[in-house]
């Protein structure tokens, strides 16, 4: 800061008006300054508001899928068991009903065995009863008097 020259009842008016004059300017330039900054604070202020309402809404959807994906694989799994189960009693079902129908076709596999062994007694039976027959008939006998001779 420059000095002022001295006058007889002080200092000279003229520079002390140009001096506050450039110190109005100064003050002017720094306030403009001070409402560009100010200005650009707020902007940055409301733009920080912005983002932060936008990232707590985004946190807020992550949040919402992430619990969506923790039911739906909780479902997933409760789906699968179940349809694990119903596989496994399907499974038995078969198995059982499986195993009743071969014990079935077993037991009726024993009895063909059966009637076979019983038919084949009776054909014997039958062949021992017409040989019998043919052994004791008349022509058996006249045609075996026949070969003799």
């Amino acid at each position: 800061m420059g000095g002022f020259n001295r006058r007889l009842f002080g200092y000279s008016i003229k520079q002390v008006d140009q001096r506050v004059a450039a110190l109005n300017k100064q003050v002017e330039y720094y306030q403009g300054r001070i409402d560009v900054l100010e200005e650009d604070i707020s902007q940055k202020d409301t733009l920080i508001e912005e983002m932060t309402i936008q990232l707590d809404a985004a946190t807020e959807k992550v949040e919402v899928m992430e619990a969506t994906q923790e039911e739906i694989a909780r479902m997933a799994l409760k789906e699968a068991a179940t349809l694990i189960n119903k596989a496994k009693h399907n499974a038995n079902l078969i198995l059982t009903e499986s195993l009743l129908y071969v014990r079935s076709l077993s037991d009726e596999m024993d009895d063909f065995k059966h009637k076979t062994a019983k038919f084949r007694t009776a054909v014997v039976e039958m062949s021992k009863d017409l040989l019998d027959t043919i052994d004791n008939s008349e022509v058996f006998t006249i045609l075996s008097e026949d070969k003799k001779d």
